[in-house]
């Protein structure tokens, strides 16, 4: 039985993915608002039943076993908490939080109760060909030993500044293109190539800082253009570390165009649109000129309404979101026909299995957590937002920092520390 869902946030996201969740069997009970007016007039034109401007009262709803997170970044952290501690699975939109005292919280909350689903909305780790990407690097040692990454992503709509100043026009709030596209950059490299950021160097500039559709009493204080670096860690002490290039612009005209290269001693991978292309390289002739292979192309369309989303939303977020929530049904999805329903019979006293229960013992709700082991998890988030934190040091100070990234493990329980690899 799938779950009923309870939605904060009343934003553009939240309309398309309502209609995606019921698309997908999932039953949306409830939603809040930051005011009763904000949530009742969304939840008419969602057809919500319930609506509600305090925290407490949705997430206590009975009906509401999984809660969705697409409000400001700010109040994510006491709703992850409280939704953990009454056993309530959680879906965040990112950013996750507005530091790393806020990140790690919730960190601790999610692995004070590993049972539970945790998710962070990174969706292009559910995209075919990153996935493929991924396979061809880590498993099938396609490239050989990693040297260059290089990421670039361009268009003219990336910040979705609104008619009014608001949250996204502050970068104290979590706006920027650093946080909201470079945030997905960060956590793709370091998905496709299991290897994380050691150091970082950065370049954040403000070049529009008014608007003619914005209050010209306010600035507008967020990066509109974002150029990093990352030295990646090596798998060898002998050979010198990877280094990562990611060029997020918001000045050149046109479409969402992003291309993400990795290049190593054996051959390079390249994802540009919708495709994969593979080049190998001859180790006898290095005078030799290559050719791109194209090893998958991915024209699947997963959202027949594509015409109606926000602009604001590129295809490939579009794609990765809506093969998240299948993974999520996926998970929830324990009926006899099911794939997740056969691996459950296979491994009966797996650890990742688990059911909610009424208290004459009748199941309610029964999830399999392996259906979402793709996904970005909270600890995901800590990483990336050590990351962001780097980055945004080292453009001020206008030198390399390093990443200060180290999953806590004093405070975690026995069974959680060894979970997570400590003993």
């Amino acid at each position: 039985m799938l779950p009923g869902i309870g939605i904060f946030g009343c934003g553009k996201l939240v309309h398309f993915l309502v209609p995606c969740l019921r698309d997908k069997g999932f039953r949306v009970e409830a939603i809040w608002g930051f005011s009763d007016e904000i949530a009742e007039e969304t939840s008419k034109q969602l057809s919500i039943p319930f609506h509600t401007s305090k925290i407490d009262v949705l997430l206590l709803k009975k009906e509401v076993q999984l809660i969705i997170i697409c409000c400001p970044p700010h109040i994510h952290p006491q709703i992850v908490s409280k939704s953990f501690s009454i056993g309530k699975h959680v879906l965040s939109d990112w950013p996750t939080a507005l530091d790393m005292d806020d990140v790690r919280k919730m960190v601790k909350a999610a692995t004070y109760y590993p049972s539970l689903i945790s998710v962070l909305c990174h969706p292009l780790r559910f995209i075919r060909t990153f996935q493929l990407m991924r396979t061809l690097i880590t498993s099938e040692n396609y490239v050989g030993d990693i040297t260059v990454v290089n990421a670039s992503v361009s268009g003219n709509h990336l910040l979705d500044l609104e008619d009014r100043y608001t949250i996204k026009c502050d970068h104290f709030m979590g706006g920027g293109l650093l946080t909201n596209i470079g945030s997905h950059l960060i956590d793709i490299i370091s998905f496709v190539t299991n290897l994380k950021a050691k150091n970082v160097h950065g370049i954040l500039r403000t070049y529009a800082p008014e608007s003619s559709s914005n209050s010209v009493i306010r600035r507008v204080t967020v990066d509109d253009f974002c150029n990093f670096q990352m030295e990646l860690e090596s798998r060898y002490n002998h050979l010198p570390r990877p280094i990562a290039i990611v060029a997020i612009n918001n000045h050149i005209v046109g479409n969402f165009n992003y291309e993400l290269v990795v290049c190593g001693t054996k051959g390079l991978l390249t994802i540009r649109g919708d495709n994969l292309y593979g080049c190998k390289f001859n180790q006898k002739s290095k005078s030799e000129k290559y050719s791109e292979e194209l090893l998958l192309q991915d024209d699947e369309e997963v959202y027949d309404e594509s015409s109606k989303l926000p602009s604001f939303i590129p295809k490939p977020y579009i794609q990765g979101m809506v093969k998240l929530i299948d993974a999520l049904k996926d998970a929830f999805n324990t009926s006899s026909d099911s794939p997740v329903h056969q691996a459950m019979k296979r491994c009966d006293n797996n650890e990742n299995k688990h059911e909610l229960t009424k208290s004459n013992n009748e199941v309610i709700t029964q999830w399999f957590k392996d259906a979402v082991n793709v996904a970005a998890n909270f600890e995901d988030g800590e990483y990336i937002q050590a990351v962001i934190e780097a980055i945004k040091t080292s453009s001020k100070n206008r030198e390399w920092v390093r990443v200060a990234y180290k999953l806590f493990s004093s405070d975690l329980p026995r069974s959680s520390r060894k979970m997570n690899g400590y003993k």
